[in-house]
C-alpha cells in the first residue's frame, strides 16, 4: 500500500500464484507506478487473484496491468476516496 515505484527495469510489481496448494490474494492499493521497462503490474499463475485498487499507473513501456496464465483479479477504485 502507498508505494512509489519508478523507473524499474522490468515490471513494477510482479505477482506469482503458481502453487496449487495456496492462493495468492495480495492487496495492491494506492500505489504510484510509472516509467517501468515492462508492465506496471504483472500477475501470472492460476492461483493469482490480486485486489488492485486506487493505483496511478502511467508511462510504462508495456501494459499498465497485465494478467497471464489464468490469473484473475479485481481491478477498481477510481473514486477520489480510493486514491
Amino acid at each position: 500500500m502507498e508505494n512509489l515505484i519508478e523507473k524499474s527495469h522490468e515490471n513494477g510489481i510482479k505477482i506469482t500464484g503458481d502453487n496449487k496448494d495456496t492462493r495468492c490474494i495480495p492487496h495492491i492499493w494506492k500505489n504510484r507506478i510509472s516509467s517501468c521497462g515492462a508492465n506496471g503490474i504483472y500477475a501470472v499463475g492460476e492461483q493469482c487473484e490480486p485486489d488492485i485498487r486506487g493505483n496511478v499507473i502511467d508511462n510504462n513501456r508495456k501494459a499498465g496491468i497485465k494478467f497471464c496464465e489464468m490469473a484473475c483479479g479485481h481491478i477498481g477504485g477510481t473514486t477520489k476516496e480510493d486514491l
